[in-house]
């Protein structure tokens, strides 16, 4: 028999208080099906690895050893995150767990294929590639927050959240680029509202998805004008090439 696949549903959409599902092998107990509630939404909890893992669910459906990867559902049966981890004193679950948000996991596993895709044709074909920014920005609920932070419209642009140190941003010979190109994050606990790109070669870019959108479609090479907001509401433009999509 074949299964149908789970369809994503947006985490940005989420509320505290609003029923969730969890599915997992607790235990070793295979095909396992808890519920609960939202308990909070935005948190950030330290992996195994001691890396932060930034904007989770906080649930309090029962997840225990064996849950970890399941995904956690809304009652249209659509996935809104991935179950991660939980504290706990004795290692059960104690009523805290929390998972990635769907709308990054998402986001994460199609920048996995095109990766793959673009790898694909580096390597067999001599036609130019994708283009490459060397950004990261906001989506989901994270641009929702950042959103709100600012009281601006939802055609705020796209929040940059981190820029690689080898971006086309960083390499151009804009000083106003490359000295104050500044990202959005987090100082002393407090957020930080950095730049919005908000026009791409003349496309009004209204979020993250938009500007990841309309850079799928450019080549390595191409040259790009952007319109940048700053968090006071000043424009400037910026030219530059877009790069090589690193392998």
């Amino acid at each position: 028999l074949v299964g149908q696949t789970l369809s994503y549903g947006s985490s940005s959409n989420l509320l505290v208080g609003q029923t969730l599902l969890a599915i997992g092998n607790p235990f070793g107990l295979d095909r396992t099906i808890t519920s609960g509630l939202v308990s909070a939404l935005g948190r950030t909890v330290t992996g195994v690895a001691g890396n932060p893992i930034n904007n989770c669910i906080q649930t309090d459906a029962s997840i225990n050893p064996g849950n970890s990867g399941g995904p956690l559902l809304n009652l249209k049966g659509e996935v809104i995150g991935v179950n991660t981890m939980i504290i706990s004193t004795s290692g059960s679950s104690a009523g805290i767990g929390f998972a990635v948000p769907g709308d990054n996991v998402k986001h994460k596993s199609n920048e996995i294929v095109d990766l793959d895709k673009e790898r694909r044709i580096q390597k067999g074909q001599k036609r130019k590639g994708r283009g490459w920014l060397g950004i990261d920005v906001a989506i989901g609920s994270l641009e929702e927050a950042l959103r709100k932070r600012l009281a601006v419209h939802e055609a705020a642009g796209a929040f940059v959240t981190s820029i690689s140190k080898s971006s086309p941003l960083m390499q151009t010979r804009d000083a106003t680029a490359s000295n104050e190109f500044d990202s959005t994050g987090i100082n002393n606990g407090s957020i930080v509202i950095g730049d919005r790109i908000v026009n791409v070669g003349g496309a009004i870019i209204s979020n993250g998805l938009d500007l990841q959108t309309d850079l799928k479609g450019r080549v390595e090479g191409e040259q790009l004008t952007l319109t940048v907001e700053d968090a006071l509401g000043e424009r400037r433009v910026l030219y530059i090439t877009l790069g090589k999509v690193p392998l």
